[in-house]
């Protein structure tokens, strides 16, 4: 795999924020792409050997370069403000230092081997993308950033000390060779001989006009994006081709329902630092009274730059009753999670001996503390409720109107190591007493009974789930985590919670039986017993197979071929945990082993290791 460049942005003499340190350098991002291109014409070459030279050439000629904007795809991160503020200003970075890495010829060890340096350099759009996950080298990323920049110098230096050249964005183009004998770098800025004369449409073909925006220019409507009758508006557009000083115009235009457009209004500015701009104070009452749409279209010197709409805030006509869907959340306590599986995830191991925090919701959902999952379905209904019943989010109704419905996926880790193909779980209660499983390599070992007690089995969190259903009228709706393994025995064991295949239908609202769920609930009321559950209100299954088995291991687990078919029958979802990343069975790398289409010992490379399990103790 070719390594990723690293970058550094330099902004009033000082280095931006970077999560990266590399070779003796910090405040370094990573490139998960890179683009830099730069198509070059000449009217009248002029090449001339200088007499006593070793050799070397120097051209002298009329250079003109199509650079294309720099575009670079990242992580967001801490940095993110300060690259949407130099957007949205027009500021300019002192420079952007991209390093290329290789491994060394000689020793393999890892080197920078050539730097790009483009400077000064400015913003001219930023985007958020979603990787794609099936992607093995994105799978573990969230949101991207792609920066597009527009930049005057690039200076290439190849090291250690082969070649240095540095081109001009503009009409000039300086050579130079790196004698590393004498540590010293000969620099021409060589002048034209001869202007060749350019026509006006070759003057306009040079003109570029791209990166067109507005916005707001009332502090207290910075944000909205739209605009009403009477706001104030900068209307935007980066021009390439010209000086500063000169004229820009913006023509706006209305569009009919029937497909007609006609100028309504036109401004004009002037564009400093390659950036045109002109204010407007909106009319658009006949707009908005006719429905009609509105765009504008920036011009210089007869040449059009695109179009860009302008949505505008329309009266609001009819009910809003909108709905707020997390359809994949989790509530379960961390003490779910059985100690062996966090001994790849120090971060989950430290966070669940934190007292109880203020802790954050969402997707994935958990609060890391030691909150139980009861606990934590309350909290998500309250924090829930501040948006639901937040009057300052006008543009969604009435509070009264609005409507949630939380879906959440409950978590079986009981079974997540290998031996749970035989039925026997991470921490088990034997005639022996407490054992618990730490490795496949290792007998089970005597488990502390304070570790025990902490520990809340997979039909602990059920009860507390279902509770939390009943107590939420229904905007809290389950999913029932099956792992086949559990379901993998003739019958039902009510003790050691383990049966058929098919068992887990009667939890089910589609297949179970409602006076199944009114004797689990008279039972609770009775003596508090939440584990004799004859019900459950799940309305679909989750699998995780990531806890330690394949989708389609019908050997080991028969029943499976069943299951998918009885779920076809009644048209029951199943959603699967697919990528590499979350909770992993500790017992990961054994599974590695025995699968030796995938794995070999002496070639596994260290970039297969899923990133939880890089401090498995196995390694």
């Amino acid at each position: 795999m070719p390594f990723r460049p690293l970058i550094s942005f330099i902004y009033n003499n000082n280095s931006l924020y970077g999560p990266f340190e590399a070779f003796g350098m910090g405040n370094l991002w990573e490139g998960f792409e890179f683009e830099l291109s730069m198509e070059n014409s000449f009217h009248e070459n002029f090449l001339r050997k200088r007499s006593g030279s070793a050799g070397c050439a120097f051209a002298c000629f009329d250079f003109y370069s199509r650079c294309q904007p720099l575009k670079i795809t990242m992580e967001p991160g801490k940095i993110i403000t300060e690259l949407y503020r130099a957007w949205a200003r027009g500021e300019i970075f002192d420079k952007l230092e991209i390093y290329w890495i290789r491994s060394g010829e000689s020793d393999g060890k890892e080197e920078i081997y050539l730097t790009q340096s483009l400077y000064p350099a400015k913003i001219v759009s930023i985007r958020f993308l979603m990787p794609d996950v099936k992607d093995r080298d994105c799978e573990n990323l969230g949101h991207m950033l792609k920066l597009e920049l527009i930049y005057r110098f690039t200076e290439i230096t190849f090291l250690p000390g082969y070649h240095h050249f540095r081109l001009d964005w503009n009409n000039l183009l300086t050579v130079g060779k790196f004698n590393s004998d004498q540590d010293s770098f000969n620099e021409f800025d060589l002048s034209f001989e001869k202007i060749p004369t350019i026509s006006k449409e070759e003057r306009l073909a040079r003109i570029s006009i791209h990166s067109l925006g507005w916005e707001h220019l009332d502090e207290d409507k910075r944000c909205d994006s739209e605009i009403s009758q009477g706001d104030r508006i900068r209307l935007l557009a980066d021009v390439e081709g010209v000086s500063d000083g000169e004229k820009i115009r913006f023509e706006l235009y209305y569009r009919t329902p029937d497909g007609q457009t006609i100028e309504f209004a036109s401004k004009s500015g002037i564009i400093i630092d390659g950036t045109g701009t002109a204010e407007w104070i909106a009319d658009t009452s006949d707009i908005l009274e006719k429905e009609y749409s509105i765009h504008f279209e920036p011009v210089v010197r007869s040449k059009y730059g695109g179009r860009c709409e302008i949505p505008l805030k329309r009266p609001y006509k009819g009910v809003i009753v909108p709905w707020f869907i997390d359809c994949h959340m989790h509530i379960q306590s961390t003490m779910c999670a059985p100690e062996p599986l966090i001994s790849g995830m120090p971060f989950l191991k430290k966070l669940r001996s934190v007292p109880k925090l203020p802790g954050f919701i969402g997707t994935p959902g958990l609060i890391f503390n030691k909150s139980t999952t009861e606990e934590l379905g309350k909290l998500s209904l309250e924090k829930s409720s501040e948006i639901l019943n937040d009057r300052k989010l006008t543009g969604l109704g009435d509070p009264e109107k609005r409507r949630r419905l939380m879906l959440v996926m409950p978590m079986d880790m009981d079974f997540g190591h290998y031996r749970g193909y035989s039925g026997i779980k991470i921490i088990e209660n034997t005639e022996k007493g407490l054992i618990i499983y730490k490795s496949i390599n290792t007998s089970g070992v005597e488990c502390a009974l304070t570790e025990f007690k902490k520990w809340e089995q997979y039909f602990m969190q059920l009860a507390a789930t279902q509770k939390i259903f009943m107590n939420s009228g229904g905007e809290i709706v389950p999913f029932f985590h099956y792992d086949p393994r559990r379901w993998n025995s003739e019958r039902w064991n009510p003790v050691r919670k383990i049966g058929h295949w098919k068992d887990p239908f009667s939890f089910l609202v589609q297949t179970g039986n409602i006076s199944d769920l009114q004797e689990t609930i008279r039972i609770s009321r009775v003596n508090g017993d939440y584990l004799n559950l004859a019900f459950f209100c799940g309305i679909g299954f989750k699998m995780y197979t990531a806890l330690g088995y394949k989708p389609d291991d019908y050997d080991k687990l028969p029943g499976l071929s069943s299951f998918y078919g009885e779920c076809v029958k009644h048209r029951i979802p199943i959603l699967c945990h697919g990528s590499r990343g979350g909770m992993l069975t500790h017992d990961w790398l054994h599974y590695c082993k025995k699968d030796l289409r995938h794995f070999n010992q002496n070639t596994y490379d260290n970039d297969d290791i899923p990133p939880s399990m890089k401090n498995a103790k196995d390694y």
